[in-house]
């Protein structure tokens, strides 16, 4: 079951982050709080029919999912701005680094075992980072701004991963569908509000492609349930790197070969040593 999960949640990682880029591709970048509202409201809906409409709530749950709406939203907001300006192998690998976050909480948190290859991982980590950081060919220039909105997206979907998990203890694995559901209609509601008053008149230019946030919100949904469940039978520090690793590795290849994306020698040297990382700290 766990090796089905584990597939499960690569296949939607890497095909959230090229729906991701395929919307910028199409819309110039326009409409992303509309995308946002969408993609939460859809993943949201999911864990309505997953829980059958049969919801139940405790107080203490309110507290996790206003944490879950935050993190959701910035870490969807800055991972979309950095792919509208970067290119997707780059932006993908700084996201997938999103793992260290967790799994570090699980090791000082959980008493989770910390091996040399987890201290190894890291050194690949800041290696990785200074291997990416310089410019590409084809997929977009790797800018300040890039690396703040990725690295920003990053570390908000670590902390997002921390909170589900820090629930899931909390409530020995019950309340997921009520933690997301909550969590994800708050991110709706405050992105649609950002795109009425700053988005309603070009909504004819984004109007046609919100179908792709649409299949992003229903993968994130899933996928969500999918590490829940994960979080509850595997160790934090297992389940993330799996997960990344698998997931940079497919979109990488994506990026290269369908959208023609050229990086400099160093990147490819980068995008290395980031999947080194991802298998190392799950050691």
């Amino acid at each position: 079951m766990q090796a089905l999960l584990i597939i499960a949640m690569i296949s939607i990682i890497s095909a959230q982050n090229v729906l991701r880029k395929n919307y910028n591709q199409k819309t110039g970048g326009e409409g992303t709080y509309m995308f946002l509202g969408v993609l939460s409201l859809s993943a949201s809906l999911f864990f309505a029919f997953a829980s059958g409409f049969k919801l139940h709530f405790q107080l203490g749950v309110l507290l996790y999912s206003l944490l879950i709406a935050i993190t959701y939203s910035a870490a969807n907001y800055f991972a979309i701005k950095a792919l509208l300006i970067g290119p997707l192998s780059l932006s993908s690998l700084i996201g997938a680094f999103s793992l260290v976050i967790p799994t570090t909480f699980g090791i000082i948190v959980y008493n989770e075992p910390i091996t040399v290859w987890y201290l190894v991982g890291i050194v690949f980590l800041v290696l990785s980072i200074f291997l990416t950081n310089s410019t590409s060919e084809g997929g977009g220039k790797v800018s300040l701004k890039w690396i703040i909105f990725s690295v920003l997206g990053a570390v908000m979907n670590g902390l997002f991963s921390v909170v589900q998990s820090l629930q899931q203890k909390s409530f020995d694995g019950m309340y997921k569908n009520e933690l997301m559901l909550i969590g994800l209609l708050l991110s709706a509601v405050f992105f649609f509000l950002m795109s009425y008053f700053s988005e309603r008149k070009k909504f004819k230019s984004y109007m046609n492609h919100l179908w792709i946030a649409g299949i992003v919100g229903g993968s994130s949904g899933i996928g969500n349930l999918c590490k829940m469940v994960l979080m509850s039978l595997m160790n934090l520090s297992l389940i993330f790197p799996l997960i990344n690793a698998g997931g940079i590795i497919v979109t990488s290849l994506v990026a290269i070969f369908v959208y023609k994306e050229k990086l400099t020698v160093k990147q490819y040297l980068g995008v290395l040593c980031g999947i080194i990382t991802i298998v190392f700290v799950g050691l």
